[in-house]
């Protein structure tokens, strides 16, 4: 009889614990809704392989009253009739012709330090920045060579017809 009230005991035991698992819910999780809307794909564009296009300069606006359009001139190539230019460490041109009574200008086209000196110490001028101007009116006829004090193998020459 001890095993028929062991037996019985524990088959209530069971039913007991099977009961109960009924009465559970699952340990499941269940993920929380999405309530913002996915972002949007944007598709990457292709590497351009075609070379750039050409910037074209914009004319500046017109300021004046004037009814008629002036057209600009185009930047110089080089320097003018009266003019030296000095692009690194050179006069452009070496030599030029002018009358009695010109004035000719002479204009730094780089950003080095540079001086206008003629051989005889008939004219001295500085140009010590990019952009500078020094001008020098020759009122008498003749050869006059020039060089630079600064780089002593800049030299260059003005005949004055």
């Amino acid at each position: 009889m001890r095993i028929t009230r062991i037996t019985a005991i524990l088959f209530i035991g069971v039913l007991l614990m099977l009961s109960a698992c009924d009465k559970q819910e699952p340990m499941t999780q269940t993920p929380a809704p999405n309530t913002t809307a996915p972002e949007p794909i944007t598709p990457t564009p292709a590497p351009n392989t075609t070379a750039p296009e050409p910037i074209t300069p914009t004319p500046a606006p017109n300021t004046t009253a004037s009814a008629s359009m002036t057209p600009t001139p185009a930047p110089a190539l080089g320097p003018g009739p009266n003019e030296v230019w000095i692009p690194g460490r050179e006069f452009r041109p070496y030599t030029i012709t002018v009358p009695v009574g010109t004035k000719v200008t002479w204009t730094s086209k780089d950003g080095e330090e540079h001086s206008v000196t003629s051989d005889t110490d008939l004219f001295h001028g500085a140009l010590y920045a990019l952009g500078i101007s020094w001008s020098y009116t020759f009122d008498t006829p003749g050869t006059f060579e020039y060089s630079c004090n600064i780089h002593s193998e800049m030299t260059g020459k003005i005949i004055v017809e």
